[in-house]
């Protein structure tokens, strides 16, 4: 915005600058036709040059502070007529200082003086309107930067929002764990509680807008599972199937816990088998593929519904992110539940 600003002022000034002079210069050029020397031509010249030069500067400075939403209204129709005025009034001042006064050069300037106004004013209402246009545009910037920042403090928001709904509902049945753990198994606890710290930990400390490396997520997600296997014992194993070469793509931070989540909880509750979770990536044109699959009995389940919102809470994540509402789809064939992720890799 700032160099915009910087170029678009002086980009301006120099087309101003360009305009003046061939003005002074046409009047140098006529006055000398008319076979005036320079003790009369270049005072003359120099006025109106120097004198529009400063009401230039004010019609700038002016514009910066004081930005109409019309290009003309009271006050800055006021300022150019003034403006025009007085840059008028002190060149025909300054030319009979100069040329003492000499009647015959008196008489020349005044009968150029509608001419010089016009000029004058042309060159003025050029000015005006680039600088009110200039400074119109750099505040549509600013009202549609504000606006931007506006929308993506509300997108933060909501995003953090979907997080926080997630986290109670997984802290209730670790701590529950944990409880259940000191009366039994004192080691396994305290392993528990490690990880749940270490988790919890790294969650804080991420921003949940801000995207990860699929090896920094895998990492993360690892002590979420880590500390479900020591809630459901060997009853429960994870398998990953990932390429080296794309444990670098991009992807939301915890983007994948509430789909790991939604699968131990229907593929495990009310089951009393071993169950595997697979989560694979894979790269599919411009988009991280990532599919998570577990065994899903629909009989048993439709005794354990859900609210299902782990799957919306992620669905609704992507869509704020990305603009997108496709991003994630599942469906259940031969018993088995999957979840595919589509990530734009941008």
């Amino acid at each position: 915005m700032k160099e915009f600003f910087q170029r678009s002022t002086k980009s301006i000034k120099v087309q101003a600058l360009v305009l003046l002079s061939l003005l002074a210069v046409a009047l140098l050029l006529q006055l000398k036709w008319q076979g005036y020397g320079p003790r009369y031509v270049l005072p003359d010249v120099l006025s109106i040059f120097l004198l529009s030069l400063v009401f230039i500067s004010l019609i700038d400075v002016i514009q910066r502070y004081y930005n109409s939403k019309k290009p003309f209204n009271e006050s800055n129709s006021a300022l150019l007529v003034v403006s025009i005025g007085i840059v008028s009034g002190m060149n025909y001042f300054f030319s009979g200082v100069f040329s003492g006064w000499n009647p015959s050069y008196m008489h020349e300037v005044e009968v150029s003086f509608p001419v010089r106004i016009m000029g004058i004013s042309l060159l003025f209402l050029f000015v005006h309107l680039r600088f009110w246009s200039r400074e119109k545009q750099a505040n549509e910037e600013k009202s549609k930067a504000l606006a931007v920042e506006q929308q993506r403090d509300m997108v933060q928001i909501e995003i953090n929002s979907i997080q926080q709904q997630l986290k109670p509902h997984f802290l209730f049945n670790s701590l529950n764990s944990i409880n259940a753990l000191t009366m039994t198994n004192p080691e396994e606890a305290q392993k528990m509680v490690q990880l749940l710290s270490e988790f919890m930990r790294g969650s804080i400390q991420q921003n949940q807008s801000e995207t990860v490396t699929l090896k920094e997520e895998i990492r993360h997600l690892k002590l979420y599972t880590d500390i479900e296997k020591v809630r459901f014992g060997d009853r429960l194993s994870i398998e990953y199937h990932l390429d080296e070469q794309i444990l670098e793509k991009k992807l939301p931070f915890l983007i994948l816990q509430p789909i790991i989540e939604n699968a131990i909880k229907y593929g495990l509750y009310g089951n009393t088998d071993d169950v595997t979770i697979h989560i694979s990536a894979r790269m599919h044109e411009e988009y991280l593929l990532i599919e998570v699959s577990n065994p899903f009995d629909a009989i048993t389940q439709e005794t354990n519904k859900g609210t299902g919102y782990g799957i919306r809470s992620v669905q609704r994540k992507l869509l704020l992110l990305y603009q997108r509402g496709n991003l994630l789809k599942t469906q259940t064939k031969n018993s088995i539940f999957t979840a595919t992720l589509q990530i734009p890799q941008v």
